[in-house]
């Protein structure tokens, strides 16, 4: 909102409302306290990746190959799950472009039915249809 504002008068440049955070932030803000906000997407950013990546090791360790091999050593457990880790990273990187064109496409048929869309789901949405 205050981005919207700020380019109606003129003060903010962007082209795309994707833009309107990253530009805010990058004008506005003085240079300590832009490094503080980075620095707090970075970290956000790292804690999130980090949570997925130890819930999926975890989840294939313990609950598919512990099952298959209950006689595994600990040591083991963790080199699979370091594996499983590094596994769940490279699919993720491979998923990426797949997700990219899945969201265009998404988008289209969006665009293309959105009218149908809305008569499909008037129904639902109100109570005097």
């Amino acid at each position: 909102m205050i981005a919207a504002a700020l380019r109606t008068q003129g003060v903010l440049v962007f082209t795309d409302n994707n833009e309107a955070y990253g530009t805010l932030v990058g004008t506005l803000l003085p240079m300590g306290v832009k490094g503080v906000v980075i620095v707090g997407f970075i970290a956000a950013l790292m804690t999130s990746l980090a949570a997925h990546f130890n819930s999926s090791a975890t989840l294939f360790t313990i609950d598919f190959y512990k099952q298959y091999h209950p006689g595994a050593s600990e040591h083991r457990l963790v080199v699979i799950g370091r594996i499983a880790t590094i596994t769940v990273v490279l699919l993720g990187l491979v998923w990426i472009p797949i997700m990219k064109s899945i969201a265009r496409c998404f988008m289209n048929i969006c665009r293309k039915f959105s009218r149908l869309l809305h008569l499909l789901l008037l129904p639902y949405l109100s109570r005097r249809i």
